[in-house]
């Protein structure tokens, strides 16, 4: 009897040191109230006296690189995920051209350090106006950077009915206009891609370390319109070359935000 009254004394003990500890699992209490949330914003990019044009809502004109002149009448874009990272050792951070090169990375369900949540974006919304594309939950511990995944919408988008164009197993919807070098008569064009673009793996400008002193952040990335169609042939416009050169003009129009 009482042998019977010890074991049961032993698994009681046990018991409660799983549920001290958290299970044993490691996500316990251990990130508890820390917490960074994701925004984007549009605009152009640096003029040649440092700033910024901040356009408002409604239809943007601009210029490529090659001063082609192109108007946006409709611009939608799905970010699918953004993920914080603890290692940045990975050949993209320290190269990010190489980003280019890189094969797409399968989406993944959430996790403390990645936000989940596919939302449209317009671009035509005001240039200073926040998309608050969600928190993480993260623990304690120095983050270094972030990689942003674009993917079609399925039916839980944010955003995904909110316009005339529904995004729906969409990565990227375009309606505009150019005018090419030369001439004085817009040309309409529309650009309608289901196609999976790269990753794109942002470096933090300082990393960020979330402690008990320092539980929350935010953390801001852009992307800059106005570089999607440099170097764009719009005469094989829909074909796969250019679809791949625009998208990977997109990525590699993020930049991390500074506040």
């Amino acid at each position: 009897m009482i042998f019977k009254h010890f074991s049961f004394f032993l698994l009681w003990c046990s018991i409660c040191a799983l549920v001290a500890c958290g299970g044993g699992g490691g996500g316990g209490s251990v990130s508890e109230g820390m917490t960074v949330a994701f925004q984007l914003t549009r605009q152009q990019s640096v003029d040649a006296t440092g700033n910024y044009f901040s356009a408002p809502a409604g239809q943007k004109t601009f210029k490529t690189r090659e001063g082609m002149v192109i108007t946006l009448k409709q611009a939608y874009l799905v970010v699918w995920s953004v993920t914080l990272e603890s290692d940045c050792n990975d050949v993209n951070f320290a190269f990010p051209w190489l980003n280019w090169l890189s094969a797409a990375v399968a989406h993944t369900d959430d996790t403390p350090t990645l936000l989940g949540v596919p939302h449209v974006i317009n671009i035509l919304a005001d240039d200073v106006a926040v998309e608050n594309l969600g928190n993480v939950y993260p623990p304690p511990a120095t983050y270094c950077g972030i990689t942003v995944e674009l993917l079609k919408a399925d039916e839980d988008a944010v955003g995904l009915l909110d316009f005339p164009i529904n995004m729906l197993n969409r990565v990227l919807y375009l309606e505009g206009e150019y005018t090419p070098l030369g001439s004085t008569a817009p040309v309409a064009f529309t650009l309608d891609v289901a196609k999976t673009p790269r990753p794109k793996r942002l470096r933090l400008t300082t990393p960020l370390t979330l402690s008990e002193s320092a539980p929350s952040a935010t953390i801001g990335f852009v992307t800059q319109y106005d570089r999607w169609f440099d170097a764009v042939d719009f005469s094989q416009l829909n074909q796969d070359s250019q679809i791949d050169w625009v998208l990977n003009n997109i990525t590699a129009s993020f930049k991390i935000k500074s506040f």
